[in-house]
């Protein structure tokens, strides 16, 4: 399963993403205005329909379309010259970023996450939710990035390991969203290999999701963790382990077939 799926599940595995944030809505216009006062009210507004609709585009796949409108909003957005210092403004150069990687422009897209995520982290706070998403998608495409240069993975190291530091602060331990934290950080453990590691966080992570009440995306998350578990454990060579995650994986597609899961 990619990261991807863990934001929108509708969209492509291979796109980088931030994590969920439960019961995720969008800033309103009153509270764009109270964080950005430097821009007229009528450009906040327009600047929020305009991420409303890229955003809808985007959710239904369409993520050409979307480009145009998010484009618009930023640039409204960035009229006022200053940094990001809305939560609108932050969420809008994420959801751009991750339109331009999906045009191909990972470099552009980079770009834009790291000016969000830096205004996150100084206008919204450490623990808040959009600041976690913004260093989240930072770290995923710092990896798109380097991967494609045959960079060293340090920096896409360093800050995933920020971004988890930063859920551990930011959301509860026994919640879906400090779970997903586990799944995208385990993943990048995998993937850099550290299977030792890997395979703490992201037991950590089913130990969650075991005690939450089942829903379609905790159910998928479950199954992306333990599927990593599998992989990691079978790239390590610890062959107990992975029939043991393979066999808990058979378990938990069994029970959501049964409708028990």
């Amino acid at each position: 399963m990619g990261i991807a799926d863990w934001f929108r599940r509708k969209r492509p595995k291979d796109a980088p993403t931030e994590p969920p944030i439960a019961g995720e809505r969008e800033p309103t216009v009153d509270e764009a205005l109270a964080e950005a006062p430097a821009l007229a009210p009528e450009a906040i507004a327009e600047a929020a329909e305009l991420h409303r609709l890229a955003c809808a585009l985007r959710d239904e796949g369409r993520f050409v379309e979307a480009l145009d409108p998010e484009a618009r909003a930023v640039a409204i957005l960035d009229g006022a010259g200053e940094p990001p210092r809305s939560e609108l403004h932050v969420h809008a150069l994420l959801i751009l970023a991750e339109l331009r990687h999906h045009a191909g422009d990972a470099a552009s897209g980079l770009a834009l996450c790291e000016r969000a995520a830096m205004g996150a982290e100084r206008a919204l706070g450490e623990t808040h939710p959009r600041t976690v998403q913004a260093a989240t998608l930072l770290a995923s495409l710092y990896g798109v990035v380097d991967r494609a240069h045959g960079r060293d993975p340090a920096r896409y190291v360093e800050q995933a390991r920020h971004a988890f530091q930063l859920a551990e602060r930011a959301f509860p331990e026994a919640s879906e969203d400090f779970a997903d934290a586990c799944v995208h950080f385990g993943v990048m453990l995998g993937r850099v290999g550290e299977p030792a590691e890997a395979s703490q966080v992201l037991r950590r992570a089913v130990a969650i999701l075991r005690e939450l009440p089942p829903t379609p995306d905790s159910d998928a998350l479950a199954l992306g963790a333990i599927q990593t578990l599998v992989a990691v454990h079978e790239k390590a060579g610890d062959w107990n382990e992975r029939r043991r995650w393979m066999d808990a994986l058979a378990r938990w597609q069994a029970a959501l077939s049964t409708g028990a899961g």
